[in-house]
């Protein structure tokens, strides 16, 4: 009798400590993903109205690049962007950066873009010193 209890709570020790070894990797939730959500593509644009110089620029989200020019700037390019969600319409990106028309380093960027309702976006990078909202 004491052999057979024995024998289930050794087996049931080997079983509890198989399963607290095999649970003690780190999980990460967020995975990344290629491309740009739907959601975020379009067409955007902003202009502040200044007392000495009024400035514009657009933002061009399409399913696999973006470009954002300013007034009087090369267009900035972004190809193979790879992103995830972290937060209900905020999403983390990191992609490699193109200067259209001279100046500017190539190079990785990350950057964030959040929509707000269906017409506006901001995007934050301070690699490329970008913190705007696009309407």
């Amino acid at each position: 009798m004491k052999l057979k209890g024995f024998v289930a709570g050794v087996a049931t020790m080997s079983f509890l400590g198989i399963g607290f070894i095999s649970n003690s990797q780190q999980v990460n939730a967020a995975t990344w993903h290629r491309g740009i959500p739907t959601t975020l593509r379009g067409h955007y644009s902003f202009n502040l109205h200044r007392k000495t110089v009024p400035t514009w620029g657009t933002l061009d989200i399409y399913s696999n690049h973006l470009i954002e020019q300013d007034q009087g700037m090369p267009q900035g390019i972004i190809t193979k962007p790879r992103y995830y969600k972290t937060g209900k319409a905020t999403y983390h990106f990191r992609g490699w950066f193109h200067s259209g028309g001279g100046g500017g380093k190539p190079g990785t960027v990350n950057f964030k873009l959040v929509k707000h309702g269906r017409h506006s976006v901001k995007m934050v990078s301070k690699s490329l010193l970008i913190d705007r909202w696009f309407h």
